[in-house]
């Protein structure tokens, strides 16, 4: 199981503010009229769970056939992390632009066979 909570991700203005030749400046937030903080937004929490049962069939002697199933991110629970898009500027102004590496993937199922001898 792996779980975290929302990770921190930047809102910038899009355009150069301060014409300091430099298009990263900070967000002002229309509510206050002041630049926002670095890593002032948060995405989204991460829940993965992942589960393996196996069950073994005896031969006699030392020989066994296991067989098992893997579940990946078994409740399929969407995780977008940090990946969020914090460009005031963009249509897609705080809103999810892709999944957590490696773990932001649907449910996975995966099922096979050991033999033991």
């Amino acid at each position: 199981m792996q779980a975290a909570s929302a990770r921190p991700y930047n809102l910038t203005a899009g355009r150069d503010l301060n014409a300091d030749g430099t298009n990263n400046d900070r967000y002002v937030d229309p509510a206050t009229g002041q630049p926002v903080s670095i890593n002032s937004a948060r995405g989204g929490h991460t829940f993965v769970f992942d589960a393996r049962t196996t069950k073994f069939f005896g031969f006699g002697g030392d020989k066994k056939l296991g067989l098992f199933v893997e579940f990946f991110n078994l409740f399929n629970t969407v995780n977008f992390g940090g990946s969020y898009d914090g460009n005031a500027r963009s249509r897609l102004f705080r809103q999810s632009t892709g999944y957590m590496p490696s773990i932001g993937y649907p449910r996975q199922i995966q099922i096979g066979t050991r033999l033991l001898f």
